[in-house]
């Protein structure tokens, strides 16, 4: 999985968790699920993901694993890691991390800076153009647009 689509599920997965954190409701310690992913009515991966909350702080872990055929050619498991505070409003990203496994160098990071509205997303191992920076132009860009108008711009 290139970079770009890496970042652009994890802008989802965290705008997702942004909208279910702003709930009324009190916001669970942790949750787990499970869950297969079909294409064209054949299962290719299994997705399992949990969430913890603790201390005012909280992290999003998003594993998937290829499964049939398709486990042939694609051995690597797929790791996202999300990391942040919890505030009123919802989640407040700080970390982002996304890499197929532990054999495998290729790696995303991204980091957030809200004090100064910027994105550091950094792509392992180093390549040119791999460390981007981006800062929000003002306060009606979202950091979720913005991550994802980062990850598009690979």
């Amino acid at each position: 999985m290139d970079a770009k689509l890496a970042l652009c599920q994890a802008a989802m997965m965290l705008a997702l968790a942004g909208a279910c954190g702003a709930a009324e409701t009190t916001a669970p310690l942790s949750a787990a699920a499970r869950y297969d992913v079909f294409r064209n009515g054949w299962r290719v991966a299994v997705v399992s993901e949990t969430f913890e909350a603790k201390d005012g702080a909280y992290r999003i872990v998003s594993e998937s694993r290829a499964v049939g055929l398709l486990a042939l050619v694609e051995k690597h498991t797929l790791r996202f890691v999300s990391s942040g505070v919890l505030t009123p409003s919802g989640l407040r990203p700080q970390h982002f991390e996304g890499k197929r496994s532990d054999a495998d160098s290729r790696q995303v990071r991204a980091d957030f800076d809200w004090q100064t509205g910027q994105l550091t997303i950094v792509r392992l191992p180093t390549a040119p153009r791999s460390k981007r920076r981006w800062r929000r132009k003002s306060t009606a860009t979202t950091p979720i647009s913005l991550c994802l108008r980062a990850s598009c711009a690979y």
